[in-house]
């Protein structure tokens, strides 16, 4: 009986033992896959819209060289890449940074291991539309990180799946060796810390940043700049010049753009229609990006510079008349600027600095209130002749008392 129990015992003891091991299996859960990212910024000057546009990126690996000093590109390759690379898209006027996640997903791995990839930007993925705008200009970044992804076996799914990563910047390749400095390394990345849509990470510190700006090509009844003047007052004189002094500075990106800007920035004198006043001239002066220019304006006139790259830094200054006073209304972008700039009578008004946006308009519109002098009852043109009404009165009071004096002293006195 004791032999039969111990058997029972030891065969529930096994049959545990063995039934824990298969809900063990059971229970184990899959590896998660790393979730891995590429950032791409599109730098503009202030003021600039973000540009419809395509970026497009690629792998290629690379394989430790021979001597083992550094790593140069596998041929042939042993892992299958997709057909198409990670591709970032931006909406016209969207914000300027976005990314691509998930990149490692549909990569065919050949075993578990350590990998190394090379990523790179497609140079002129935008060649079809802003590379034929001759206003636009976009310049593609040729730097790259090479990657580092640590790949695992996954046993329940009997699949290869990447669990570790991370990318350090890439030098030119010398003699088509690449180095891998473990020292400058970024951000280790794990599973679990992917960037997600609306909450721009950096998973892998991938980032890739593009130069862009964008020249705002307009005519003088719809410029990229112009100021304004309206006087008012009963008495206001609207045929009073006034004098305006100002500074531009072009962006540097607009300087260093492929190709740069190069000028000239000229402007005219228009009406309040837009329709240019034959005669009236702006002088524009200074060397690229720091310009300095004067006009002489009048009620119902602007100062219109119809072209100027998006994010030219503008200050402008009116000289004030004695009997006027200034406000400045400011307008960037069909925006207006609170709070408007003012002031007192017979001081300058200065208003700036902003930045001209590529969506119009861009103003400062002038006004000028005219301070009349109180009478005093005499005009001062007609002062020389009261001098002399009242100078013949006063003599003719002198000869009036002088007779008067004589005929008093001619009466006889009663004795």
């Amino acid at each position: 009986m004791k032999k039969f129990v111990s058997k029972l015992t030891l065969a529930i003891v096994v049959a545990l033992v063995a039934s824990l091991g298969v809900a063990g299996i059971a229970s184990a859960a899959p590896l998660e896959r790393l979730n891995l990212g590429i950032t791409k910024e599109i730098s503009m000057p202030t003021g600039t819209t973000t540009p419809a546009s395509t970026f497009s990126f690629t792998f290629t690996q690379l394989v430790e060289n021979a001597a083992g000093t550094g790593f140069v590109v596998a041929s042939p390759a042993t892992i299958t890449f997709p057909a198409t690379g990670p591709t970032i898209n931006f909406l016209a006027g969207a914000n300027p940074v976005g990314q691509a996640t998930d990149i490692l997903n549909g990569i065919t791995w050949p075993h578990a291991g350590d990998f190394y990839i090379r990523v790179n930007e497609v140079a002129n993925t935008n060649a079809a539309t802003i590379g034929a705008n001759p206003n636009e200009s976009m310049t593609y970044t040729d730097a790259f990180f090479i990657l580092r992804v640590r790949v695992a076996n996954c046993d329940v799914a009997n699949t290869l799946v990447p669990q570790l990563a991370y990318a350090v910047p890439g030098t030119p390749a010398v003699g088509g060796t690449y180095v891998f400095d473990e020292v400058s390394k970024l951000t280790t990345i794990t599973p679990g810390t992917p960037g997600t849509d609306g909450v721009l990470e950096d998973p892998s510190q991938m980032r890739f940043v593009n130069n862009f700006t964008r020249t705002i090509i307009s005519t003088p009844d719809n410029p990229a700049l112009f100021f304004s003047k309206t006087t008012t007052g009963t008495y206001a004189n609207h045929q009073l010049l006034f004098t305006f002094n100002g500074t531009l500075t072009i962006p540097d990106l607009a300087m260093t753009a492929t190709p740069p800007f190069a000028g000239p920035v000229t402007a005219v004198i228009t009406d309040s229609a837009g329709t240019v006043i034959a005669g009236r001239t702006v002088t524009v002066s200074g060397a690229l990006p720091n310009l300095t220019f004067t006009a002489d304006i009048r009620n119902g006139e602007r100062i219109a510079f119809p072209s100027l790259p998006a994010g030219t830094v503008f200050n402008v200054t009116e000289v004030q008349d004695d009997e006027y006073s200034a406000t400045a209304v400011v307008t960037i972008g069909n925006v207006p600027i609170t709070p408007n700039p003012s002031a007192t009578q017979g001081v300058n008004l200065t208003v700036g600095p902003h930045a001209v946006s590529d969506t119009l308009s861009n103003s400062v519109a002038f006004t000028n209130l005219h301070h009349e002098s109180p009478l005093t009852g005499l005009w001062v043109g007609s002062m020389p002749i009261v001098a002399v009404l009242l100078v013949a009165t006063v003599f003719l009071a002198m000869m009036v008392a002088s007779r008067s004096r004589q005929r008093i002293e001619q009466l006889p006195v009663a004795l």
